[in-house]
């Protein structure tokens, strides 16, 4: 899973993937920018009282929303990548008790997910960034 090769390439060519509306990813980063935290908040909660079935609720709840928003730009490799991880909170709590293993994977996954999204602030960013001063030392000698 994860973002496919030629998407990785846009990414570290600071281009926006053609998949991915610019006119949405900001929309998204913002809403990412409030949701990223209160998943971080839900997993380190989950890790202190993981058979609670309320934090395991909200963390679904707060995944399903941010992969509506990912898959509302055209991020489906994102989109996949939250799917994955709400189905290994569905899967860790499925177990009778639920193991720090499946805790250690959906914070890896999470890490994971932050990575992708702050390379689409990236690209966000250096596509607002003007664009550099063209070098005019040419046209100043005539």
């Amino acid at each position: 899973s994860g973002i496919p090769q030629n998407s990785e390439n846009n990414i570290a060519a600071g281009n926006i993937p053609g998949n991915i509306s610019s006119e949405l990813l900001h929309v998204f980063l913002e809403e990412a920018r409030d949701t990223i935290p209160k998943i971080s908040e839900k997993i380190r909660a989950w890790r202190i009282l993981p058979q609670n079935d309320e934090i395991r609720i909200n963390l679904l709840r707060l995944l399903h929303t941010l992969k509506g928003s990912a898959n509302m730009i055209g991020a489906e490799q994102l989109g996949e990548l939250i799917h994955a991880m709400e189905s290994e909170v569905e899967e860790a709590f499925s177990e009778s008790v639920v193991s720090t293993h499946a805790i250690d994977s959906i914070e890896y996954a999470f890490d994971q997910l932050c990575e992708k999204i702050e390379q689409l602030q990236l690209i966000a960013f250096s596509a607002e960034s003007p664009p550099a001063i063209a070098d005019t030392t040419d046209d100043a000698f005539p």
